[in-house]
């Protein structure tokens, strides 16, 4: 009785408060967070954001103060994608010299994380289907916060960059200092037909890949219904 009449006020309390950020941020801008760079024009250090493949954020503003040249950036509000949610975001200067910076975006009422890439540990990982087919493609289906953000191709074999910020490091499992990603091979029509886990584990300072588990769909559904009929009873 006493949960549920806390809830009655927790609730509307919550409600209010996104609303009222929304509104707010509408009114007068959403959190930024920015990336620094140096800046002497003479030195050829301005600096050109890409803005390539960065569908979770957006470059609000840009200024040059007190010698760094400053790019401000706010969260376009994430979606769920099957290609992937972290994006680098690359900058060149006129001397050809590049910095990437790796982010991560939520909704649009919070702010960005971004950081270096001397912060971020990078790992490619190589699937390929065990039985392809014409049209099929691998997809990403949980935990596409450690994906870099790419266009998912029509193939057997998908390369994708796994990215561990300080932001995410602590995983999925924080206590085991452990994460995964799930990734599906989907059939012409977007059935999967295929799904891999890929554990990364923490150990020595650094995350590694542990195992990767395949699996077909039907093995999944056969385990997944024996085990309920198994722990049935009469």
């Amino acid at each position: 009785m006493g949960t549920s009449i806390l809830l009655v006020f927790i609730i509307p309390a919550m409600i209010f408060e996104v609303l009222f950020s929304f509104i707010t941020g509408a009114m007068f801008g959403y959190p930024t967070a920015k990336v620094e760079l140096p800046y002497d024009e003479a030195a050829g250090l301005v600096w050109e954001y890409d803005n390539v493949d960065d569908p979770y954020v957006k470059l609000s503003e840009t200024e040059i103060k007190d010698g760094k040249q400053i790019f401000y950036f706010e969260s376009a509000g994430i979606e769920i994608s099957t290609d992937g949610e972290m994006m680098d975001l690359v900058f060149t200067d006129k001397n050809g010299n590049e910095e990437v910076y790796y982010c991560i975006t939520s909704a649009k009422i919070n702010e960005p994380g971004i950081y270096s890439a001397d912060e971020c540990r990078l790992m490619e990982i190589t699937l390929t289907a065990t039985n392809p087919e014409e049209g099929g493609k691998w997809i990403v289906t949980e935990n596409g916060n450690y994906i870099l953000n790419q266009e998912s191709t029509v193939s057997e074999t998908q390369t994708y960059t796994v990215v561990v910020t300080p932001g995410n490091k602590r995983g999925s499992y924080a206590e085991y200092g452990m994460f995964d990603v799930k990734f599906a091979y989907t059939n012409s029509l977007g059935v999967p037909e295929e799904l891999v886990t890929a554990v990364y584990k923490y150990e020595n300072g650094e995350h590694y890949l542990h195992k990767t588990k395949y699996e077909t769909v039907d093995d999944f559904l056969d385990k997944l219904f024996g085990a309920v009929f198994d722990s049935i009873t009469y």
